[in-house]
């Protein structure tokens, strides 16, 4: 229906469907209209069948309606209206002025009621205009209340939150309609099905917060996860609700809104994961970091107090400072390699030739010792995701682990197998080997097995060469393992998924 203006607005042209049978009325009505507004344009039908028909092919802005026609009588004839035409404002005219059939009339759709024989031209016009204005502004109100319930649904959507409503009394539980779209699919309604998708730990906290709430009345807020089928994983949300009162202060219902606060969680969790591994490498770097530096400021204190000592025992003690020097520098790299771990750094995966990465860095590590044989195994060509220069990282942590715990003229093997699915890495040595009690904790940091192996030799390690090599395996999604017997050498085994 057309905006039609107010009903002052005579200059402004109205149809009407005219549905009255008995033809002295009918032409009484159109002679009043004809006297009283010209504007009017007036059609007739003389049944609900006829005007079915005519509504079906016209427009008209208003209905002025007889409760008796051949096809239907009383109450039933508005009903029927009503059904054939649910947009249009209805006037009843009527014979009868019984004021519970006028009263009835009206709760059943119509807008007007007029008595005939007591309606006048000024009387019909005014009850037209009235009853189409105000179908106007009905319409008006409900395109307003529309648009402003498809701007909060937008708004909740975007927010990622859901509103909601718990009546006590029937535990009736009610969500806004873009309740799937944040909490995936489901029906709750009631509190036990939805308690259901609760995380088993969350739940008896968010109950103790609900009966809380109804006993001090106050409002809450309170987080816990909800299992997401869409997602197949649990969400984090948050809850606030406030209570409903009736007139005697009673609680009857509780409601309020829920929000998806997963993804602030992840940040949550990732804030507080490197706060804990900046905590961790202060104090790794402290512990460690102090042996060096007293062993250095110790030797230089030595030259600055005896600067006449003997030149041998002056070439002792730098010597030994240097050592200590470099020891201090490869302290640092490592501690801030595991930094980097510890906060999360991704890695750049590209499809990478495991046998030529391999090759290359075996080649290149020849330069790390002249007393031993570095050995090529077995290679099988084949392809993974990885990041290049972290798996050759890797690589040269696991040969020089191998050289430093290998006595000279002993030898070092790298291999490679693949299958469909995995790349095997074999990196072995005739080394001094790992006792079975010391092997459990290999990749611990700063672990490092006892010195009695190394036959009174300290290899220099800084114990943080294997757990960077893990880091680097589990950032590939990997394995990685050591096999080892006091005295017979070590093999580490690295397994990384083969690429798609």
């Amino acid at each position: 229906m057309a905006d039609r203006g107010t009903f002052a607005d005579s200059d402004i042209t109205m149809r009407i469907l005219l549905i009255e049978d008995n033809l002295g009325d009918a032409i009484l009505v159109r002679e009043y209209l004809a006297d009283t507004d010209q504007s009017l344009e007036l059609v007739q039908a003389v049944s609900l069948s006829e005007a079915s028909g005519l509504l079906a092919q016209q427009t008209f802005d208003a209905l002025l309606l007889d409760l008796t026609l051949p096809d239907a009588q009383g109450l039933e004839t508005v009903r029927r209206a009503r059904q054939l035409a649910p947009h249009y404002p209805i006037v009843v005219m009527s014979g009868v002025s019984d004021r519970e059939t006028a009263i009835a009339a009206l709760q059943n759709g119509a807008q007007d009621f007029l008595v005939k024989g007591r309606s006048d031209g000024d009387t019909i016009v005014r009850a037209l205009r009235y009853a189409v204005e105000r179908a106007d502004l009905i319409e008006r109100l409900e395109q307003s209340k529309a648009q402003l319930e498809l701007s909060s649904e937008l708004a909740l959507s975007a927010a990622r939150m859901v509103s909601w409503d718990w009546r006590i009394e029937d535990d009736n539980l009610t969500f806004s309609s873009n309740l799937n779209q944040v909490f995936g699919a489901g029906v709750w309604n009631n509190l036990a099905t939805f308690n259901k998708i609760i995380h088993p730990e969350d739940l008896t906290e968010r109950q103790e917060t609900l009966q809380q709430t109804l006993q001090t009345k106050e409002a809450y807020r309170v987080s816990y996860r909800l299992w997401n089928e869409n997602k197949q994983d649990y969400i984090w949300i948050e809850e606030h609700g406030m209570v409903r009162l009736n007139n005697i202060g009673s609680v009857v219902a509780i409601n309020g809104v829920t929000q998806d606060i997963t993804e602030r969680k992840r940040a949550d969790l990732a804030l507080r994961r490197i706060n804990e591994a900046q905590k961790r490498f202060v104090g790794d770097a402290a512990h460690e970091l102090r042996a060096p530096l007293t062993s250095i400021q110790g030797n230089l204190e030595l030259l600055k107090r005896y600067p006449n000592m003997p030149e041998q025992d002056r070439t002792e003690t730098t010597a030994d400072a240097y050592r200590e020097a470099a020891r201090l520098g490869r302290l640092v790299t490592d501690l801030l390699a595991l930094a980097r771990g510890d906060i999360g750094e991704g890695l750049r995966l590209e499809p990478t030739l495991l046998h030529e990465l391999l090759s290359q860095t075996l080649r290149q590590a020849q330069h790390l010792t002249k007393q031993h044989h570095l050995e090529f195994g077995e290679f099988t060509n084949c392809t993974v995701e990885a990041d290049y220069d972290r798996l050759k990282q890797l690589m040269l942590i696991l040969l020089e682990n191998a050289i430093k715990y290998t006595p000279s003229g002993g030898w070092v093997r790298v291999s490679l197998e693949c299958d469909p699915e995995w790349a095997e890495i074999r990196v072995e040595d005739s080394g001094i080997g790992i006792s079975a009690e010391d092997i459990p904790f290999v990749f611990d940091r700063f672990f490092r097995a006892d010195k009695a192996r190394t036959r009174g030799t300290d290899p220099g390690g800084t114990g943080l060469g294997l757990p960077i090599a893990q880091w680097i395996v589990a950032q590939h999604g990997g394995e990685i393992k050591l096999e080892s017997q006091l005295g017979s050498g070590t093999t580490t085994i690295v397994r990384l998924p083969i690429a798609p």
